[in-house]
Parts: C-alpha cells; structure tokens; sequence
C-alpha cells in the first residue's frame, strides 16, 4: 500500500518539464539536418512534411493545456473590484511576490496583499470592510484544501464572491463588518461547505 502510494505521488508530478530540455534542440536541429542533408531530395521533403506537422500537433497540445497559474487573471480582476477599504491575503510569500509583479502591471494596489501569517495575527484590527482571501499555487507547491485555509484565517460564513482562475487560483471574497452579499452571489452545494466551518 505505501509502495503504491510513493509511485502515485512520482507519476502525479511531472519530473521533466520542458525549460529543463531546451537547451539540447540547438544541437539535436543541426544533428538533424545533417542527417536530412545525407538523404535523397524527395525523401528528406517528406520526412521535412512529417517532422513538421508532428512538431505542430505537439505544440497545439502544449498550448491548449494551461501551463502556469493565471495570476495575471486575478490581479486584472481584483483591480476592478478590491474597494479602498477591502484587503487581499494571500497563502504565502511565493504567492505575495507572484501577485503583486502583476498588481503593479494591472495598478492595484500593493498596500493592500498581505500574506495569510500576518493577516492571522492581526484579523482583529485590520478595519478591513471586505476580505479577498486569494490563494494558488506557485511553482510546484501544493494548493491548501479550500476549507482548511478558510478556518485558518479565521474567517466564518459563506463568501460572497467565489471565483476560479484557470484550475490553480480561487478568490473568495467575504464580508466582515456586516456588508450584505447581493442575492444570488454565491450559493448552491460549493456554498454548503462553508456552513460547516
């Protein structure tokens, strides 16, 4: 059972991503070309044709997958919604840091991250109106279970805003001081989970 375990765990995280081999398609380019350049005309055109379509398809592969954290998304949409009086607490540094290099490409304001840590050890007199409890991952950390990050901000009730960027970022956005949710906003069986905490 632990055996199966540990090889789940290998195979669930890529171990080779492409930035670790690029630096080897310069010479195997020109190992092929040479190779293409010892063969007949016609015969090296359409291994030219086959290599190229095959080349093509991967790369639409590649690009159709989400391949990075939309980080850019959430501070794009925060800027537009974050209040003067609202804060942004994020689960980590790593998070903090990815976050505001696009805050300050969208102009939002970078007064306004804190990391989970310190927002724990001051929830009381943050005289916050609203609280954007944003997290994701960044590199190759793990994302916390929603809920459990939730209670360890010490935040109860159900958000009013849930939203998703790609498959890695979740902003929630709760109200503290009483503010009422427009109806509607956020219910159904994600909303549930909440009433647990």
């Amino acid at each position: 059972m632990a055996i199966s375990r540990r090889l789940r765990r290998i195979y669930d995280r890529p171990l080779w991503v492409p930035r670790y081999l690029l630096w080897g398609v310069g010479p195997y380019l020109l190992l092929a070309g040479i190779g293409l350049a010892q063969l007949p005309r016609p015969l090296s055109a359409t291994l030219i044709a086959i290599i190229a379509l095959a080349a093509g398809m991967n790369a639409a592969a590649y690009y159709a997958e989400q391949t990075k954290p939309r980080w850019d998304d959430a501070a794009i949409y925060l800027r537009g919604r974050v209040g003067a009086r609202d804060l942004i607490v994020v689960n980590s540094n790593a998070a903090r840091d990815v976050l505001s290099v696009y805050a300050v490409k969208s102009k939002l304001d970078l007064s306004k991250i804190v990391t989970a840590d310190k927002f724990v050890h001051h929830v009381g007199d943050t005289g916050a109106k609203r609280i954007w409890a944003v997290y994701g991952r960044t590199g190759y950390s793990q994302l916390p279970i929603e809920a459990a990050y939730i209670k360890a901000l010490g935040l109860v009730g159900i958000p009013c805003v849930r939203k998703t960027f790609g498959t890695d970022i979740i902003a929630l956005r709760f109200d503290p001081m009483g503010g009422q949710c427009a109806k509607g906003e956020f219910s159904g069986p994600q909303a549930r989970q909440y009433k647990l905490l």
